[in-house]
């Protein structure tokens, strides 16, 4: 018996999906399977007939057109169509499915059938421009000329819809089939209006030979001409104007030359410049009339004006690379020169007799592009500047001030600097229409511009002025305390240092209190020291103190507090309104005279903690009207502060004038729970009686009430480190490990150490307080031990604290780490010492309390291997889970790193990031911490996970102390190249550190090197005003540039960084052959070799499929080597794995002849360099782990091979050599040799 098929396991789901999939992928046997199945004339089990020829007619298999004579050959209508009309002749006509196309037709399905969007296949295959399709269609169809006159539902026939779309030889196609009739042009938009968009003079020059019937008539709104593209050729331009006037205007009033300058403005906008198009002179000639001059209607406009115009809404600058985001380069410059060229620019001036400056200024006043570039506006000013013949100020252009405003806003000192040197006056009123009241540009940077800017703005600008009542009646130094600047505090350092004096006229309310009420402690500080009043009031009495506390700055609060010398000067007593908040019942508003801080802060527990710590105020100060704290944080709900309030002790039966406790301010505004606990702390019956408080003094016990008060009474002798009244509270019944009614999680034992009471905490420890951690919302601490070491200094207590975990065991190996960790963070160097004394002295005690957590390797008698262990752990709950020492070099104490290294930490130890020791503090330009690095022989060619070594790191950030230790101590770091060849001059430049790319210079790095892209180091300097302006004193410019080929793209690389595995696998297999083995290893402009960029790019998916395509594992592909060599220099053992698996050599001879070694280069990682040397022979079972010392069976492996050496350099044969002098040299060379160690390759 035949074995049953497999289609007959399938459920109905996987037998409806497994037909789906067949059909999609083009799977022969598989759908002829599953076609032979019982199931497959059920209607419910598999997919409707449509569904099924649509996947194979959609699929991008070479079967499916026999896939399709499958289906249909298995009873499928080929005229099913979709719920939308549309047929799979229609579908494979859109996806220039030509096998399918023609099984199709040759069913008998209609080609001039109608989907609900009026299309036939003609329609589907011009609108895509698929000329297979369109051909296969002429041979097949019967009725070829009915279906290619057919409208659609937009009223386009085939060809309009090709010519529409811009498919220039299908259209051509049609036009060689096509008769002269109008019926089989007819379109939505006018014919020639599509031709012009396409800009084919072939296509314009055969539909003309047509003589097709009002084929030249335009609609009312524009013509041909006013649709020129930017690609648009003279010649063709040439030809339309025979029957278009080119100076004629659109409905909207803009002529064809204004257009076609927008369109090729913004079509060089996202182009690199080697692809922008250069404005054609021709051009010009065709579309600019003679005299310069464009009429409309009576009014007349000159091409200068046209050309400002567009400059208003287009950039004039395009993308530098596609690889360099956000830069770019001014391109507009050659094209400007071609107008000027022109006469555009001389001809303006002549006949209106004023500079081309002023329309253009009128121009880009208006500019609301999101890029503002300085750089390419300075450079159009200048030039328009240079071929001006009128050398004019901008003193009343009023669009130049205008234009000014609209620099300042975009941060762009450069242009404001220019502007000033062409006579803007910064100090003239600005038009009406920027600003209604008086003001000037000064007043509005004073107000409104960054720290760069105003300086800019500064320079021109004299002491007087900057001290002087403006336009707007505000000092300048008022403008700045009330304007929107982010830089507020810059700005007023930059008047201060012009000259700032302190005027004796002072406003309303003063400055200090405006900067107060913005809650910008940096701003108050600043006016405070340039002797402004930090106890000045405003007319309703509030000082800073009141504003801190009305905005909840408790920073503002603590500065002015100790900005006084008199506790009289900051506790102000003004009047105050004050309303119940949002969450009241019952709203109430109370408007109080002498209202003390204690008062303003009573909703506020920080504020409240902070007064109560520092005994500032009698906890039962009244107003006037005898309203205590309690009375406000009881009308204001805040249950907090009114058990901070009875904690200090308040008094609960204070009454107002009116007779009211704090109660009964409970009750009125519907916080019955806060009414309840007053009632249940002591309170007297409210003096009205309300309905719900009989209920709450019901629902109350003694007893509970006399526990809570216990309670209270304990944590409140905690605090105050009273040991006595705890030991009373203790018992009394109070429990050492049960929460505080303050916190209801944290035991005694947290609240006596953040209140810093050792003597309290060791107490505690010796009446057997638990040592385990707990989880509190209201208190952040991730555990006991972290939070007495960010809490408290005191060395003894930790110690006991720690002895007491490890006896009963509580302390884990993380948490002790995280101790150490936060330890360090907290610079703390003593309670260091001890922690890891202490754990020195009792090594094996936590050796049995984490054995089963640790590695088998470690036995008891390893105490050096358990604390190195422990020295060298990861934190997993620190950043980036570093170690004691990463953690030391991010805080910079350069004593603690010398202490952990000299305890067994591993300076070269990895991060989560692949950061080392050296790398984060060179980051964080840590100098003494290098040096000690260094020092104690710190790798400094490790590279973290983005390939930054800590050279390359502090280049980047700018430290250059760091630099110059790093060089000085290892001039090996200044070879450092990232994977795409740039040296270190590339990164100075890009982090804008002039200093630090001087001193690289001076080095000796060669500014001329080029990267893979062929792009000097010195061209990114180029890009930034300070750079030029060095290079060009110091005579780095001079002398012609090495101009080396770039390497080509590599559409290949481009499908790696933006593709998925599967795409990249399509896309090389949809190449030719050739054309694909060149590609799969070929050095690509960017980033190397497809493989390189694969494996720097941690993608081991990407990176196997390119070995299994062909790619050699073994060429050179970037700057760091070989394939190998990347992965060994970003730390990747999974990728060294995968390619040494698949041949990779780990040694070869680079372009120089020198021999490079992988083993080597992995040094700084042990994980790799163990792997090369032993791990990779264990995989392939040629070595096993076993004592040194034990007996086991040794079985060679290697053999013994033949080696050659090559002889190179004066070691060769010379030319005027004999063979007999020759051997003997070669004798007595093999005789000094013997026994040295030479490189050599084994063959």
């Amino acid at each position: 018996m035949a074995p049953r098929s497999t289609s007959y396991n399938y459920s109905d789901l996987e037998y409806r999906q497994a037909l789906e999939i067949a059909s999609r992928f083009g799977l022969v046997e598989e759908l002829s399977t599953l076609i032979s199945d019982p199931r497959y004339g059920g209607a419910v089990v598999k997919p409707t007939d449509f569904e099924l020829l649509s996947a194979a007619t959609r699929s991008t298999s070479a079967n499916n057109g026999k896939i399709i004579e499958m289906l249909l050959d298995s009873g499928i209508d080929p005229n099913v169509c979709s719920t939308a009309g549309q047929n799979c002749l229609h579908i494979s006509c859109e996806s220039n499915s030509a096998d399918v196309a023609s099984v199709l037709l040759s069913r008998g399905v209609n080609p001039g059938s109608k989907d609900e969007n009026g299309q036939t296949s003609w329609h589907a295959a011009c609108y895509n421009g698929h000329e297979e399709v369109i051909t296969l269609l002429q041979k097949e169809d019967g009725n070829v000329l009915e279906n290619l006159a057919t409208l659609d539902k937009d009223g386009r026939t085939p060809f309009s819809a090709a010519l529409y779309e811009g498919h220039v030889k299908p259209a051509l196609a049609l036009l060689e089939i096509l008769p002269g009739e109008s019926n089989y042009y007819v379109s939505k938009s006018p014919t020639m209006q599509d031709v012009a968009i396409t800009g084919s003079l072939e296509l314009l020059t055969a539909l003309r030979d047509k003589k097709i019937a009002d084929f030249e008539i335009s609609n009312s709104e524009s013509t041909p001409m006013h649709h020129l593209h930017a690609t648009c050729t003279p010649e063709f331009a040439r030809c339309l104007t025979e029957l278009y006037d080119p100076f004629c205007v659109d409905s909207a009033g803009k002529f064809p030359f204004q257009l076609f300058f927008e369109r090729w403005l913004a079509h060089n906008v996202p182009e690199n410049l080697d692809k922008t198009i250069p404005l054609d002179p021709e051009m010009l000639k065709i579309l600019i009339p003679k005299d310069h001059e464009f009429s409309n209607a009576g009014e007349v406009k000159h091409a200068w004006q046209l050309v400002c115009a567009g400059l208003e809404v287009e950039e004039i600058c395009c993308t530098v690379d596609i690889f360099v985001p956000g830069e770019c380069y001014y391109y507009f410059s050659r094209d400007l020169a071609t107008l000027f060229n022109h006469g555009v620019l001389s001809s303006y001036e002549s006949t209106r007799k004023i500079s081309g400056l002023v329309p253009l200024f009128g121009s880009l006043k208006y500019w609301t592009r999101y890029h503002f570039c300085s750089t390419s506006i300075l450079t159009l000013l200048s030039q328009v500047m240079d071929s001006s013949k009128f050398n004019i100020s901008l003193q009343a252009v009023d669009d130049s001030y205008r234009f000014f405003n609209l620099a300042m806003s975009r941060a762009s000192p450069e242009v404001i600097v220019k502007l000033i040197d062409l006579g803007v006056d910064v100090h003239r009123r600005v038009p009406e229409d920027m600003s209604s009241s008086p003001t000037s540009l000064f007043e509005t940077a004073c107000g409104e511009a960054n720290i760069e800017t105003f300086k800019a703005i500064l320079e021109n600008v004299t002491s007087q002025s900057i001290n002087a009542i403006g336009l707007t009646g505000q000092s300048p130094l008022e403008l700045v305390v009330k304007g929107s600047s982010l830089d507020k505090t810059s700005l007023i350092k930059a008047l201060d240092e012009k000259g700032l004096v302190h005027s004796s006229i002072t406003p309303a309310i003063p400055l200090i209190i405006e900067a107060a009420k913005q809650n910008d402690l940096s701003l108050v500080k600043c006016l405070s020291d340039i002797g402004h009043d930090p106890f000045a009031v405003d007319p309703h009495g509030w000082g800073i103190p009141q504003w801190a506390i009305a905005n909840r700055q408790l920073d503002i609060l603590k500065w002015i507090v100790e900005k006084s010398s008199s506790p009289s000067q900051w506790q102000l007593a003004p009047c105050a309104t004050w309303t119940s908040t949002d969450e009241a019942k019952t709203r109430k508003q109370i408007l109080d005279h002498e209202v003390s801080l204690l008062h303003f802060s009573a909703d506020l527990p920080d504020f409240l903690s902070y007064f109560f710590d520092n005994h500032f105020f009698d906890i039962n100060i009244s107003t006037p009207y005898g309203r205590t704290a309690l009375h406000y944080a009881a009308m204001r709900g805040s249950m907090a502060c009114c058990l901070m309030l009875l904690d200090q002790g308040i008094n609960l039966s204070a009454q107002d004038h009116e007779g009211k406790l704090a109660v009964d301010y409970a009750l009125e505004t519907g916080f019955n729970e806060l009414a309840s606990l007053l009632l249940a702390s002591g309170s007297p019956l409210p003096r009205g009686q309300v309905a719900a408080t009989g209920d709450m003094i019901k629902d109350l016990t003694f007893n509970e009430g006399l526990k809570l008060a216990r309670r209270r009474g304990f944590e409140d002798s905690i605090m105050n480190g009273n040991l006595e009244q705890c030991k009373i509270a203790v018992s009394q019944g109070c429990l050492i490990n049960h929460p505080l009614p303050s916190c209801h999680s944290c035991p005694p034992i947290f609240t006596a150490i953040r209140a810093q009471k050792p003597v309290i905490v060791n107490w505690l420890l010796d009446e057997g307080a638990s040592t385990n951690s707990c989880f509190c919302k209201r208190h952040t601490t991730q555990h006991l031990f972290s939070h007495a070491v960010i809490a408290m200094d005191s060395s003894s207590f930790i110690e006991k604290l720690l002895s007491a975990a490890l006896k009963s065991r509580s302390i884990t190996r993380v948490q002790l780490v995280d101790a150490i960790y936060q330890t360090i963070v907290k610079n703390n160097l003593n309670v260091l010492k001890l922690i890891l004394s202490q754990f020195r002295e009792n090594i094996n005690e936590y050796y049995n309390a984490w054995k089963g957590g640790l590695n088998s390797a470690l036995g008891g008698d390893t105490a050096e291997q358990f604390k190195s262990a422990l020295i060298n752990y990861h934190n997993p709950v620190a950043f980036a889970n570093r170690t004691p020492l990463q953690a030391a070099a991010s805080v910079g104490n350069a004593e603690m790193v010398k202490f952990l290294i000299n305890q067994g930490a591993n300076v070269n130890a990895f991060d989560k990031r692949n950061d080392t020791p050296l790398i984060i503090a060179a980051a964080n330009n840590h100098v003494l911490v290098v040096r000690e690095l260094l020092r104690h022989n710190a790798f400094v060619e490790t590279r973290n996970m983005y390939g930054n070594t800590a050279m390359s790191l502090a280049v980047f950030m700018g430290h250059l102390d760091t630099v110059k230790v790093l060089a000085e101590e290892r001039p090996s770091s200044l070879q450092y190249r990232s994977i795409e060849g740039s040296n270190l001059l590339c990164t100075a430049a890009q982090c804008s550190s002039l200093a630090t790319f001087k001193y690289l210079l001076s080095k000796g790095l060669n500014i001329h090197h080029e990267s893979d892209d062929g792009i000097p180091m010195l061209a990114f300097p180029l890009l930034q005003g300070k750079y030029v302006d060095y290079l060009s004193q110091s005579r780095w410019l001079d002398g012609p540039l090495p101009a080396h080929p770039s390497n080509p793209d590599s559409i290949l690389n481009g499908a790696i960084i933006f593709c998925t595995t599967s795409q990249i696998k399509r896309l090389y297999k949809s190449l030719p052959p050739q054309d694909a083995g060149v590609l799969l290893n070929m050095r690509g402009r960017y980033r190397g070799s497809p493989l390189c960029l694969a494996v720097c790019r941690f993608d081991a998916k990407t990176t196997s499929l390119l070995v299994d395509l062909g790619a050699d594992v073994n060429r050179v592909g970037s700057w760091f080597g070989t394939p190998l060599m990347c992965a060994i220099s970003i730390r990747n053992l999974e990728l060294v794995k995968l390619l040494v698996r698949r041949g990779a050599c780990l040694e070869y001879t680079d372009e120089n002849g020198d021999m490079v070694s992988g083993v080597k280069s992995s040094l700084p990682y042990p994980e790799i360099t163990w792997w090369l040397l032993v791990g990779r022979f264990q995989d392939q079972k040629k070595l096993r782990d076993h004592a040194f010392n034990g007996e086991c069976v040794i079985r060679p492996w290697s053999g013994k091979r033949q080696y050659s050496t090559i002889l190179k350099g004066s070691y060769g044969r010379r030319w005027e050599e004999s063979t007999l002098d020759y051997c003997i040299r070669l004798a007595g060379l093999r005789r000094m040799m013997r026994g040295e160690a030479v490189f050599a390759a084994f063959v």
